[in-house]
């Protein structure tokens, strides 16, 4: 196996250009043998190798991402902020008007999950009408609200979830 050497090649009629690295195989011990040296400047050079805690820094403005304290925000604290500044009333633990799950957001007018969010939808776009098998009194709770539609949509409406657009 080969060793390489880095070169760093400079043109001397250009003070101000960067320099331009290159490697090279050591084929022989002279680097003229790879450019000549009548119009570059040849320094050969080594990287020193860091240790891998050492911070890198590109400039006086730049923050080191390493903290000293154990501080790490609580994510779903910081989400629960958010939801509260974009929907109003809602926090992490308010629950759907329809049926009872955890609510998602503020849809059709309503607090509510996102499957009573979906299903009114669907009503509303296919304006579909539905029928109950029993007297129109069946629960709608988090268990039972896929077992009658009638009365899913009608506690849908009755919460005062509106037709007009999300």
């Amino acid at each position: 196996m080969s060793s390489a050497t880095v070169f760093c090649c400079v043109n001397q009629s250009t003070s101000l250009s960067p320099p331009i690295a290159s490697v090279a195989p050591s084929i022989s011990s002279s680097p003229s043998s790879v450019w000549p040296t009548s119009t570059r400047l040849m320094k050969t050079f080594h990287t020193p190798q860091r240790p891998p805690s050492a911070r890198r820094s590109s400039g006086p403005f730049q923050t080191s991402l390493h903290t000293t304290s154990s501080f790490k925000p609580d994510i779903g604290a910081v989400e629960g902020q958010v939801r509260d500044a974009c929907v109003g009333e809602l926090n992490v633990n308010s629950l759907c008007q329809v049926c009872g799950d955890r609510a998602s957001g503020r849809h059709y007018g309503v607090v509510s999950c996102d499957g009573c969010r979906g299903f009114f939808k669907r009503s509303v776009r296919r304006d579909t009408v539905y029928a109950c098998k029993e007297i129109g009194s069946c629960p709608v709770d988090l268990i039972r609200r896929n077992q009658c539609q009638a009365c899913r949509f009608a506690k849908c409406l009755a919460v005062n979830m509106r037709r007009e657009g999300e």
